[in-house]
């Protein structure tokens, strides 16, 4: 140990493998912190600072005042903060240059929703372009989802097709088959459903089938409605 020492010397820590000799020195009166000064087992300096952030002890071989000091843990922190606050900000910055319009934003919520259990959207992603092209045409999430999901099988659709008094959701033309995603109150009416299913027959033809699906069951399960898809159209 040094001959200069202040007398209250001594308290031994471990740091990386290496016995340090810790002391308390003038500055941590000075500065009110609890700032502790020593020399390593080579007799360098070393500073015991506590991190601004946490407290944790931070190992330096210099010390200012002008200067904050944090550990590893609460730089990891703030650095994926400003991460985050870039992408906020740099999406904000693109919402600017290219605003979206109501339905192109409810069209990315719904696929973020989709996926958002899933590791399989890279899979999804020719159909999810091709869907968003005619977003505003799609009145609900469930609707998206079915039309990601028709795309992603390979079916050209055909959604809100104009029938009579009717719009029908998806009308799959190579297939004959007529797709409806039903409410609640619709799904739940079944003369209405009853009559319409009877107009698309009559003017599309005997041989055309109607598929009703409800919304409740897409958005509880989509890779079953998925499978189920595959095995009725296919």
């Amino acid at each position: 140990m040094l001959d200069d020492e202040p007398p209250y010397v001594v308290q031994l820590v471990l740091w990386k493998g290496v016995n340090i000799v810790i002391f308390k020195a003038e500055i941590e009166d000075y500065l009110g912190l609890d700032v502790v000064c020593g020399r390593d087992a080579f007799g360098r300096k070393m500073y015991k600072i506590p991190c601004t952030v946490c407290g944790k002890p931070v190992f330096k071989r210099s010390f200012s005042i002008k200067r904050a000091y944090k550990c590893d843990y609460c730089k990891l922190v703030e650095k994926e903060k400003w991460k985050s606050l870039e992408r906020e900000l740099a999406e904000r910055l693109l919402d600017e240059l290219n605003p979206q319009t109501e339905a192109e934003k409810r069209f990315d919520k719904a696929v973020q929703k989709m996926f958002v259990k899933r590791k399989d959207i890279e899979k999804y992603s020719r159909a999810i372009k091709a869907a968003k092209t005619r977003c505003e045409l799609y009145d609900s999430i469930p609707e998206i989802f079915v039309a990601i999901e028709l795309l992603h099988q390979g079916y050209r659709i055909i959604p809100q097709q104009k029938l009579a008094n009717y719009r029908l959701d998806f009308v799959i033309p190579d297939i004959k088959i007529v797709i409806e995603v039903d409410g609640k109150i619709f799904h739940n009416n079944r003369d209405r459903e009853t009559v319409k299913d009877f107009v698309i027959k009559n003017n599309l033809g005997q041989d055309w089938k109607v598929l009703h699906i409800t919304t409740d069951y897409i958005m509880k399960d989509m890779v079953r409605v998925a499978k189920y898809l595959r095995e009725v159209l296919g």
